[in-house]
């Protein structure tokens, strides 16, 4: 290709897995895990609240975990995530294992800015509010704006969806104020969680002049493998125009694919 260089970098996700480990990343040379949200799955460990519990829950963790505590406890690859309605408590330490991004924006990779949407309420059956989502928000806006730099690319890290499957009508299991924050920070990426029948699914939503790229990965997971372009003008169709040679500054593109394990 002329007139640009490309970085390819593969990051796993999953969301979902409620105590289970994800089947995706075996084989895959992968940058690191992003979960969205309900790593959790016991009520009562998902919302205890007496120390006594906490340390019994440690030791269900510990004894019966299985794949899934041996999965964040030894695995060789970074993980970034968020909270879901199931992790109020975090009987098992996962949450201080990984990196949760809840609220904030982190840089992941040189050019690569990674920032999380999470929310849990005291019990597992409580559910976030519009107005539940308006300080987290205004939260991630600013230290995005803090961090970003001009040729960043910038994935969103939500449990909680903004944007339903092609035919399917926004609803209450969608959230106004995650699609704000999307048309004010204008990601590449949406990567979201919460509802498991829309497991495995991808699309693209329209974000102004461009495309979003959804992803609900669940339970399974899959490979986002992200592709920037450096010196690239237009990139449209899996096609690159290069730059005018009279053109002297440069320009960063992105392109964005998901696919699940095979």
């Amino acid at each position: 290709m002329t007139g640009g260089l490309r970085l390819l970098r593969n990051l796993l996700l999953c969301s979902d897995t409620h105590e289970a480990a994800p089947q995706a990343g075996a084989t895959v040379d992968a940058l690191c895990w992003l979960h969205a949200g309900d790593f959790y799955l016991n009520k009562d460990i998902a919302s205890a609240d007496e120390e006594m519990n906490a340390q019994y829950a440690d030791t269900i963790g510990a004894l019966e975990g299985g794949v899934a505590y041996h999965w964040f406890r030894n695995g060789k690859l970074p993980i970034y995530t968020v909270r879901g309605n199931h992790d109020g408590h975090d009987a098992w330490g996962f949450f201080r294992t990984a990196q949760d991004v809840s609220g904030r924006a982190v840089r992941i990779a040189p050019g690569l800015l990674l920032a999380g949407i999470g929310w849990y309420g005291r019990h597992y059956n409580d559910l976030p509010t519009e107005n539940d989502f308006e300080r987290p928000c205004m939260a991630v806006a600013n230290s995005i704006r803090r961090l970003r730099q001009a040729d960043d690319m910038l994935i969103l890290l939500s449990h909680y969806p903004a944007y339903p499957p092609p035919g399917e009508k926004i609803s209450s299991h969608t959230f106004r104020r995650l699609r704000d924050l999307v048309a004010a920070t204008q990601p590449a990426v949406f990567v979201q969680g919460h509802i498991h029948e829309w497991a495995g699914t991808c699309y693209e939503a329209p974000l102004g002049e461009r495309r979003l790229l959804v992803v609900n990965p669940g339970p399974i997971g899959g490979v986002l493998t992200t592709d920037t372009v450096t010196l690239a003008r237009v990139f449209s169709g899996g096609t690159i125009d290069p730059m005018p040679e009279e053109t002297t500054k440069p320009e960063v593109e992105y392109a964005c694919r998901y696919h699940p394990p095979t």
